[in-house]
């Protein structure tokens, strides 16, 4: 039998345009299984996950190995304590070929490995110009052919911890029984394992995803939750040790 695959279907009736979209990103994570955990992680079938496109007619573009994008780690931890480490991948529409980008259907995530398990989610578009942002990630994994040049004091200086210009909420917009709430900020928002949080007042929601370009982050909100936010609270959005601060609502 071929690799078994997981269909993510896109848009209404015969699915959506892409043809303006220039990248997919989501967020993934590899779970344990005995190639994963208890074996040498790197060229394992377990950790070779791959995404392609499925057009109206169901023909499938070239696949894109995420490997190539951002390393897929196995859980991290002690041993009887271990979590998935969550990455964010973005993945250009240039890469998938054979397929025109009018109708897709579908996005796929095809599994070379028969066995193991894989936490996936947060899968959203974008039509801003891609850069890739993984490559910083692949860098500091394979730097090792050689000493890493130094960066000049600009460079090198750290974004403050606590980021209180520069920000602002962009958009606000109803999709069913879900508000979706995006921000955005002249400091990019880091990719890191690290969820994005969004703190109103005593409110507390982790459902959120930072855009391929990392210039704004997008949280989703049931209705109820968000028709009862607390008003003229302060309202922060949190990644890793940064903190955005956006004023109240």
């Amino acid at each position: 039998p071929g690799p078994r695959y997981y269909e993510v279907v896109v848009g209404k009736g015969a699915g959506a345009d892409f043809s303006q979209v220039q990248a997919i990103s989501f967020r993934i994570a590899i779970g344990c299984s005995p190639g994963v955990c208890s074996g040498k992680i790197d060229g394992d079938p377990d950790t070779d996950v791959r995404v392609a496109l499925i057009n109206r007619n169901g023909k499938q573009s070239s696949s894109v190995r995420l490997n190539d994008f951002v390393p897929l780690r196995r859980p991290t931890g002690t041993q009887g304590n271990l979590h998935d480490a969550l990455e964010t991948v973005d993945l250009p529409l240039s890469a998938f070929e054979g397929i025109s980008l009018n109708v897709v259907r579908a996005i796929r995530f095809i599994f070379k490995s028969r066995t193991g398990s894989i936490s996936l989610g947060y899968i959203t578009t974008d039509t801003q110009p891609y850069t890739n942002i993984n490559s910083r990630v692949l860098a500091n994994q394979r730097e090792a052919t050689g000493p890493t040049p130094r960066l000049s004091a600009k460079q090198d200086a750290a974004p403050p911890t606590v980021i209180s210009s520069g920000n602002a909420a962009v958009s606000v917009a109803r999709v069913g029984d879900t508000y979706e709430v995006t921000f955005t900020s002249t400091t990019s928002f880091p990719v890191t394992n690290s969820l994005p949080k969004l703190t109103v007042g005593s409110y507390v929601s982790q459902m959120g995803v930072v855009s391929a370009q990392t210039k704004s982050v997008k949280f989703m909100l049931t209705a109820g939750d968000f028709e009862s936010l607390p008003r003229n609270v302060p309202l922060s959005v949190k990644v890793g040790v940064r903190e955005w601060i956006f004023g109240s609502l």
